[in-house]
């Protein structure tokens, strides 16, 4: 009886080891929070999520950048500037996985064309539209191009379909209002 107790409960370990977290993600934050961090918001999704830099883009860096929100890659545009600002974050992870952002990116998928993207950066607020969604490979690397023939562009990122890394799926929105 010990036995088969111990091989049911490693097989229930290895379940939850598997298989990642797809609680709901964070509820919206109603407005801008008052501090010097940037932030961003989608309000037709309820997401809100800090914006955070990792100090490389060393995949584990960026990892570490993930715990505490969504991470704008080094060498994009700063955000709101000419060029394409490029933004990932996590549709699941393992419930086991540090932070609170596992899943800031769950509902992404859903957003639609003409949806707004609000950033709050460098004390400034920032609605982008989006103008474009696509699904690619994950080694597809022209989706970080900075030729925006002039445009003020943000990439939202993140894995797809929820729960795999098999490919990406991408908003990309242009800035409207500053």
């Amino acid at each position: 009886m010990y036995k088969q107790l111990g091989v049911l409960v490693l097989f229930v370990l290895g379940i939850w080891i598997l298989f990642p977290s797809y609680a709901e993600p964070q509820e919206v934050l109603k407005s801008s929070p008052i501090s010097d961090e940037d932030f961003l918001f989608i309000e037709s999704l309820d997401i809100a999520a800090p914006i955070r830099v990792p100090s490389s883009n060393r995949e584990i860096d960026i990892q570490l950048a993930l715990q505490d929100g969504v991470a704008h890659l080094l060498n994009t545009a700063k955000i709101g500037e000419v060029g394409n600002a490029y933004i990932v974050g996590h549709s699941s992870d393992y419930f086991f996985a540090l932070g609170n952002y596992k899943n800031v990116f769950a509902k992404l998928p859903q957003i639609k064309i003409d949806d707004q993207i609000r950033v709050t950066s460098d004390g400034r607020e920032l609605i982008f539209k989006v103008i474009k969604t696509s699904i690619v490979s994950p080694n597809d690397i022209s989706v970080l191009s900075q030729n925006t023939n002039n445009l003020r562009l943000i990439t939202l990122q993140t894995s797809y379909p929820i729960g795999t890394s098999k490919l990406r799926f991408l908003a990309v929105a242009k800035l409207i209002e500053d």
